[in-house]
């Protein structure tokens, strides 16, 4: 497994990028809900309300959905590695630099699995990121 800090530029670009997203491509993210809800055993509705902030299901299911997200968007491959220089790309066209070192620092966080650690950065993330109330209105 990569490092956390590379999880945590997943955690960014979901995070940041969504409402900047075009219809298609928001499309595409409902129907990777769908498939990755579907995969881990997790209903629509706590899929959502993990997305938006809602960390009180904490099991297995939700964090390896989180981590299918991440999968979905191309930000881990098929051998569970971190592509970091495709997260580094997007993350820079949304987020300055600053901004993202400080939640490197607060929020690199290494789990038992990569499942765990994607799960334990985005809550962090939204525990310490100013994010929009409706940012995952999609």
């Amino acid at each position: 497994m990569k490092s956390a800090k590379a999880s945590l530029c997943l955690v960014l670009i979901a995070i940041v990028s969504v409402n900047a997203l075009p219809p298609a491509s928001k499309a595409e993210i409902r129907r990777n809900i769908r498939v990755c809800a579907k995969e881990n055993g997790v209903s629509s509705q706590s899929a959502l309300r993990v997305l938006k902030g809602n960390f009180f299901d904490d099991s297995d299911n939700i964090k390896c959905f989180i981590k299918c997200m991440f999968s979905s968007m191309g930000f881990i491959n098929e051998n569970d590695e971190v592509n970091e220089e495709a997260i580094r790309e997007k993350v820079m066209e949304h987020i300055g630099s600053d901004e993202a070192n400080t939640l490197y620092e607060k929020c690199n966080i290494t789990g038992e699995d990569l499942c765990d650690t994607s799960f334990l950065v985005y809550k962090c993330i939204f525990e310490n990121y100013d994010v929009s109330p409706d940012m995952m209105d999609l």
